[in-house]
């Protein structure tokens, strides 16, 4: 219908996507003493899939700044296939185990790539405060990362009514956001990711969005989380975004 070719799309969606991750970070590196002086940030896992939803999990690890909804950094991973398959999911398992091997779950590489996008923000001295939920992973990861005596763990309930009252509201929020916002993350429908790469790219456009364009409220003219954290001056728009230049080592050559 556009008469665009399929392949022309694709590449500019990973270089939109390229583009997105690399001004965040720079951003970032730029942000103020607000976000650099620690704080108190939320980590949460959300669950998709690529192609199918039993064989094919994935997980997307996500970190915030609590009281400023400012997205820090999200991860994609694989998780391992679904148990109590019908005969014919169990069938195509051990088929596709022939092929790709046995599928592994990929949180603990994905949580760790989250919180070390944290910790070099931070300065040595910075002690930050992370809650999540009781995941018994989080802790020997943040360990890892952080130190024994580096940061401060908070584990929160994840039961209970999902209201402005409970202590993970605003990463449970933001994972919210990420499914109606992302047409890669809506539950069971056409749109869904067919390869978790190009999830990637999709993220970290949502991110800048986020981060940078959209208020944090969307009523009357609240600033941008971006804004909030230092990141930026004023309420970005597209055209501020990509005329920033960022140059590859293919440029420089």
């Amino acid at each position: 219908m556009l008469k665009v070719d399929r392949r022309t799309l694709a590449a500019r969606l990973w270089r939109m996507g390229e583009h997105a991750r690399e001004f965040h970070r720079q951003r970032c590196r730029e942000a103020s003493a607000l976000l650099k002086s620690g704080g108190v940030f939320q980590l949460d896992e959300l669950e998709t899939y690529e192609t199918d939803r039993r064989l094919q999990p994935l997980t997307v690890s996500v970190l915030i700044h609590r009281y400023r909804y400012f997205v820090i950094h999200a991860a994609v991973g694989t998780l391992p296939c679904r148990g109590s398959l019908a005969p014919h999911l169990r069938k195509k398992k051990v088929e596709r185990e022939k092929v790709f091997g046995k599928r592994r779950s990929e949180s603990r590489k994905i949580v760790t790539e989250t919180f070390q996008a944290l910790k070099d923000l931070l300065s040595k001295d910075d002690c930050p405060v992370v809650q999540s939920d009781g995941k018994k992973t989080y802790p020997r990861i943040m360990k890892s990362v952080f130190g024994q005596h580096g940061f401060e763990h908070r584990v929160e309930p994840s039961k209970g009514p999902r209201n402005r009252n409970h202590p993970l509201f605003p990463i449970n929020h933001t994972l919210a956001q990420m499914r109606d916002n992302i047409s890669r993350l809506v539950r069971r429908n056409w749109g869904v990711s067919k390869r978790r790469q190009w999830l990637v790219p999709h993220l970290w456009l949502w991110i800048l969005w986020r981060n940078y364009l959209r208020p944090i409220v969307a009523e009357g003219n609240p600033p941008t989380p971006g804004e909030l954290v230092g990141a930026s001056t004023g309420r970005l728009t597209a055209e501020d975004v990509f005329r920033w230049r960022i140059f590859s080592s293919r440029d420089l050559q």
